[in-house]
């Protein structure tokens, strides 16, 4: 790899993970008067914003989180770097510098990029996901699950190695994010949405 290489590459990881560090959720619900750190589960993330801000204000927050891995990957692609750098986006979003390296746990932003490196693979994650939030009305159960099969999805519509690589490390990572709700899913105490 040559110099300008390296560096255009180091260019896009880092513009990457800013990008994903931006605390989109946290700032809804601060012009909301909302302090989202400290209230229903503590994360930074979409749910919490819908649980306890709004439901409405739960969706913008899910879009610009799925849209950060989106311009990330966008970003990526105009750089000609290999598109799996736009995975720094997520590890921004999980791991943000403006939340002292605390953060959400990187689903929407996760599809964001997997929507820019198949869109048939990212439309068949949400699908899943949707259907099974539907089926249980556990965010967590969908956003598990529909993570772990995305691999499955981009080497079905790609079989670009490198991108299954990717979306299996973001799939376990989401899987680690989401330990406590695993575990309050085996106890029968996981939180579920309204019917509504």
């Amino acid at each position: 790899m040559e110099a300008d290489q390296v560096w255009t590459a180091l260019a896009a990881a880092l513009g990457s993970y800013l990008l994903g560090a931006l605390p989109f959720s946290l700032w809804i619900a601060k012009a909301r008067g909302v302090d989202i750190q400290a209230v229903g589960s503590g994360n930074p993330g979409a749910t919490n914003v819908a649980r306890s801000v709004g439901v409405s204000w739960g969706i913008l927050a899910l879009l610009l989180d799925l849209g950060k891995g989106v311009v990330a990957g966008k970003v990526v692609l105009a750089l000609q770097a290999p598109l799996p750098l736009a995975g720094f986006a997520v590890l921004g979003h999980t791991w943000s510098l403006f939340l002292r390296f605390r953060g959400g746990k990187g689903v929407a932003t996760s599809l964001g990029v997997l929507l820019v490196a198949s869109w048939s693979a990212g439309l068949s994650t949400a699908g899943v996901w949707v259907l099974l939030v539907a089926l249980t009305r556990k965010v967590s159960v969908g956003s598990v699950i529909a993570l772990l099969l995305s691999p499955l999805f981009v080497w079905w519509t790609t079989g670009d190695l490198s991108l299954v690589t990717l979306f299996a490390a973001l799939a376990l990572l989401g899987a680690v994010r989401h330990w406590e709700n695993i575990q309050r899913l085996l106890q029968g105490k996981e939180h579920t949405f309204s019917k509504r």
